[in-house]
């Protein structure tokens, strides 16, 4: 497509007001600089990009914008009064661009990864972000969201994130077809619990292994415990018996990694 000045009535404009709205599976609205510069880091080719050149004012945001449109399929300029509508504010940058994600789910599992973290029924946007976050610094190979009831392309879960959705491989998948993967390839399975089985730091994590941490409020559903499963608790030495389950995770990750490492 050209690059020109779009009306706020466009295709593009109101597609993209779409998407912010109403989330699609793997479309990523992205708006943070610092996230914007991993698409050219990782060498991403994006869908769209929208820009306002008078917002775009550092050379550092000149240089990823360069890269974008050359690497996109629509481009087109806009008012700032229309970047304003799209924009979140605090993270402004004078760039949106949408990223679409064309991974291939089936030959993610067909290379049956070592170390996998699955998020049960997370709510919390920054929870899941969090947790992705700590997911690449834990170089965790896959993250399961079963039947997530937050977004993984929500704009918070992306900026919690910090754009390591782009690193780390997530699926979307139900509680039936998580648990059918994990046992017909012979994953260990960890519960995350508050009080029960074995200290996470007397628990070995060798071989292929998947961590389930559960809803912030009402933890990992009841039916993770009627298959083959190891249940694996951080010892707690205040008045609360439970940690965030950001928190929480990251602590069994780290764990998991350190051991493994040994």
């Amino acid at each position: 497509m050209e690059n020109i000045l779009l009306g706020k009535n466009s295709e593009i404009v109101r597609n993209i007001k779409e998407l912010k709205k109403h989330y699609k599976a793997n479309h990523f609205i992205i708006e943070e600089l610092f996230i914007l510069g991993l698409l050219k880091k990782y060498n991403k080719k994006v869908d769209t990009v929208l820009y306002c050149e008078e917002d775009v004012y550092s050379e550092e945001a000149k240089d990823i914008l360069s890269y974008l449109i050359s690497n996109a399929k629509n481009v087109g300029q806009i008012s700032h009064k229309t970047y304003e509508s799209l924009s979140n504010k605090e993270n402004a940058s004078g760039i949106l661009a949408l990223f679409i994600d064309d991974k291939d789910p089936s030959q993610i599992l067909n290379d049956r990864p070592p170390f996998i973290l699955v998020l049960d029924q997370i709510e919390l946007p920054g929870n899941l972000g969090t947790m992705i976050r700590s997911a690449d610094a834990c170089d965790v190979d896959l993250i399961i969201l079963v039947d997530p009831i937050t977004k993984l392309e929500n704009s918070k879960s992306i900026a919690s994130s910090r754009g390591m959705f782009l690193r780390v491989p997530t699926l979307s998948l139900t509680y039936e077809e998580t648990q059918k993967y994990l046992l017909d390839n012979n994953y260990r399975i960890f519960l995350g619990e508050p009080i029960l089985g074995v200290p996470h730091h007397k628990m070995n994590y060798d071989g292929h292994i998947a961590i389930v941490v559960g809803n912030e409020r009402y933890g990992i559903h009841k039916e993770w415990y009627d298959n083959n499963h190891e249940k694996v608790f951080i010892p707690m030495w205040g008045e609360m018996t439970s940690l965030n389950v950001g928190v929480a995770a990251s602590i069994l990750m780290y764990e998991a990694k350190i051991k493994r490492n040994k």
